[in-house]
């Protein structure tokens, strides 16, 4: 079982591909936060492995985005557009993994899997957004 839960400033249009937002370097050529708001994401993740080669991966996670003054979120209604201080989104995942013949080598004091077939399906469900005021 894994938990996982991070609370952090979100900056729009920046997508960290290769790096970590918490990098050092990054500091060096950061500007002004102009373009944020702030989000609070929880993930638990149960994993089941079975020595037939089945496997099972349960996960449940909820992301919580806040805005900022800098920039408000506006829900559009109809032709209105009502203000709201934030939203929350909700997903569950289904994984089943089944991996035919797995075998274990040992190479250079590492263990590495050798797989013959593998066979994954992930399945995901969203559940409704919730804003709030």
């Amino acid at each position: 079982m894994k938990l996982h839960y991070e609370s952090d400033v979100n900056q729009y249009g920046q997508n960290y591909l290769y790096t970590s937002k918490d990098n050092v370097f990054l500091a060096l050529k950061r500007e002004k936060d102009d373009r944020i708001g702030y989000f609070k994401q929880a993930e638990m993740t149960y994993t089941n492995e079975f020595y037939s080669g089945f496997s099972f991966q349960l996960t449940a996670r909820r992301r919580t985005d806040e805005s900022s003054y800098l920039i408000p979120f506006l829900r559009k209604e109809g032709d209105v557009y009502t203000p709201v201080k934030g939203f929350s989104t909700s997903a569950a995942e289904l994984k089943l993994r089944y991996a035919l013949m797995r075998s274990f080598s040992k190479l250079n004091g590492t263990v590495s899997p050798f797989r013959w077939m593998h066979l994954s399906l992930p399945y995901r469900i969203l559940l409704p957004v919730r804003y709030f005021r």
